[in-house]
């Protein structure tokens, strides 16, 4: 189980309305991730979320019926690879850069091999999907359009994310707000013994928190079955995060 932030983090089978569209970005990709970053709140809140301590409550239906959880994580984007992630009284994940450890029934283990290698991929996806790399044309982050959908009944516009280290990203953007309502990607799922799940994330409904538009319901699927129900309640953007908080559990 994971939260996803923007990052939360980070969807309901959607009705596609528009053909595919192949070509290599001519721009359009570009100008939706610059409206999605005016709908947060400017470069300024963009600037500001790439620190963030998020706390939520949730469901999770990885094993069948839904279990309610408490969560609360913490997460550095740039540089990107630094996040912990708590939920109370069942686990303590934490990644740091190419060190990542996971503290559970009180043994703390060093996460290495493939379960390293998909943190790392899991974290550079965080940091793409949060928009800061993306504000100006790049050679690590191509862009490419991507098929119209409509999703919670908005008709929202795509793009592709390429980068060598990472499956490639999908995202859509309401035309109306401008703001993330769709992410999706392959990632490789721990409970699946790292064999390859699609995850996709709807994000519902958006709040304010200091001058951040920031996702307050989301719900997570994978290979199209609900996965996560997550709604974070307290969101908090500081400077800095101590160093502390991405240190081996104990």
């Amino acid at each position: 189980m994971k939260a996803n932030l923007q990052i939360l983090v980070l969807a309901v089978l959607a009705a596609i309305v528009a053909e595919p569209i192949l070509a290599a970005d001519d721009g359009g990709a570009q100008a939706l991730v610059d409206k999605a970053i005016l709908a947060i709140g400017g470069k300024e809140a963009l600037q500001k979320s790439k620190n963030a301590i998020i706390e939520d409550v949730g469901t999770y239906y990885g094993m069948g019926e839904g279990l309610p959880y408490q969560g609360r994580l913490a997460i550095s984007l740039t540089p990107p690879g630094r996040f912990r992630l708590e939920i109370l009284g069942v686990f303590v994940q934490v990644t740091d850069g190419d060190k990542a450890w996971m503290s559970a029934m009180g043994q703390v283990s060093d996460v290495d091999g493939v379960a390293l290698e998909v943190a790392k991929q899991n974290s550079l996806a965080a940091y793409a999907m949060s928009l800061i790399p993306l504000q100006k044309p790049n050679d690590a982050f191509k862009l490419g359009l991507e098929k119209t959908e409509t999703i919670d009944g908005e008709e929202c516009s795509g793009i592709t994310i390429d980068h060598e280290n990472m499956p490639t990203i999908t995202m859509h953007f309401s035309k109306k707000s401008g703001l993330i309502k769709k992410t999706s990607y392959v990632t490789r799922a721990s409970e699946l013994g790292f064999q390859e799940a699609r995850e996709d994330n709807i994000y519902h409904e958006y709040k304010d928190f200091d001058g951040v538009q920031t996702v307050t319901k989301m719900t997570m699927y994978r290979d199209g079955k609900k996965y996560l129900e997550s709604t974070p309640k307290k969101v908090t953007y500081p400077d800095s995060i101590d160093d502390s908080e991405f240190k081996k559990p104990e």
